[in-house]
Formats: structure tokens, C-alpha cells, sequence
């Protein structure tokens, strides 16, 4: 029904954990370790159904041998609340969700889902640094078009978010609520969704997950 224009940007996903965690659990060995001996506490929160953050939190439970469920809330703000709260131990969310929380106290960040650290939470380390090597994975933000849309229309938004991609404002709004500048043309963008496509197809039958949740 679609196509894609560009991709602007990306976005590295970040397990956080509660106060509602021991102040002891710092690593993902540790918060693993915690989680066999506390069945009550075998949640992790996601900003929505369906979200690269709910597969994430799939692929560590399957990682860490420990089953999790899954609590899919309606937005990053909402889920963030509650994380702060110390209602829920875990969350998966964003990084730009915790920028502001940083000095807090009211959480932990445990790992980011990029292949390496993000530039935004550099004392952070990913799941791959920690010997979790299966849960990766970046969001993707971009432009797309109702695939019937006529061909002078789609040359014309793709040569101007092109230039937008470019503009020093733009890159520092993204940077700002952490996403990372990732621009990438029509065709590229086309591959790039076609190949997470089939990398996360099995996963998503395999956890369970259904549409219409």
C-alpha cells in the first residue's frame, strides 16, 4: 500500500530497569540471574504492541533462558511514568526516553540494541558487549507515500527531504530526542525494509504476537 521515499533517521532501542530491581543488579548478568529467582517480576514494559522494543524483549527472554511478559502500554510516556514509579522493573524503550532521566536515580540502563554504544549513552554497553549477541535491532524513521502516488510527485518529496537530510537544524532536532541522522534514498530505504522484513518475520511468529493486539 506504501513506498518508501527516504529514511531520515534511526533509533537504538535501551532496556532500562526500576527502582523495584535491587540496586545490586547492574548488568544484564545480573538483572538475568535476579529475574530466575523472582518470577513475580518477570514483566518488561514496551511503548506499544507490535514495537521493534517487544521483540527485543522476546529475544532476550529466549537469550537469557528466562520467560518474560510482555506489557505493551500506549506511548513512551506513559510507560516512562510508570518505570519512574517504580510500578513497572523494566522497561524497552528509546534512547531519546531517558535522556532526561539520566541523573535521576530512578533507573538503570542496562543495554542498548545497536551493534555498538550509542553515542548518546556512551557508558552504556549494548547487549552484544554482554554476551547477547541475538538481540539487536534499530528503528527506522522515515518518508513514505501511497504507492499510487504519481512519479514527478515522488521524484519531487524525495529531492527535498534529500536536501533536508542535509540541513544542520534538522540533524540537531534529531540529535536532540536521540536519533541518529540516517539517511538513505528510495531504492536503499526499499531493501533495508524488505531485509527486516525477513530477519524479523520468524522471530514474530515465533513469540506469538498477533495484529490485532
Amino acid at each position: 500500500d506504501l513506498r518508501p521515499v527516504a529514511n531520515l533517521a534511526s533509533a537504538t532501542c535501551v532496556l532500562a530497569i526500576s527502582t523495584a530491581v535491587p540496586p545490586e543488579v547492574r548488568t544484564l548478568a545480573d538483572y538475568a540471574r535476579w529475574l530466575k529467582s523472582n518470577e513475580a517480576a518477570r514483566t518488561y514494559a514496551s511503548p506499544a504492541a507490535g514495537s521493534l522494543a517487544q521483540f527485543l524483549g522476546y529475544r532476550f527472554s529466549q537469550a537469557a533462558g528466562v520467560g518474560l511478559t510482555h506489557v505493551a502500554y500506549r506511548g513512551s510516556a506513559p510507560a516512562m511514568q510508570d518505570l519512574l514509579g517504580g510500578q513497572v522493573p523494566a522497561y524497552i524503550g528509546f534512547a531519546g526516553d531517558f535522556l532526561q532521566y539520566l541523573g535521576s536515580g530512578k533507573l538503570r540502563l542496562l543495554a542498548v540494541s545497536s551493534d555498538r554504544r550509542s553515542r548518546f549513552l556512551p557508558n552504556v554497553p549494548s547487549f552484544a558487549e554482554q554476551g547477547f549477541g541475538s538481540v539487536t535491532g534499530l528503528e527506522s524513521y522515515g518518508v513514505f507515500v501511497p504507492a499510487a502516488t504519481p512519479e514527478s510527485t515522488v521524484a519531487a518529496l524525495a529531492a527535498a527531504t534529500q536536501a533536508a537530510a542535509r540541513d544542520k537544524t534538522l540533524i540537531a532536532g534529531l540529535e536532540q530526542i536521540g536519533l541518529e541522522p540516517a539517511y538513505a534514498g528510495s531504492s536503499d530505504y526499499a531493501r533495508l525494509i524488505a531485509t527486516e522484513r525477513e530477519h524479523w518475520k520468524p522471530i514474530v511468529a515465533a513469540s506469538g504476537f498477533k495484529a490485532d493486539e
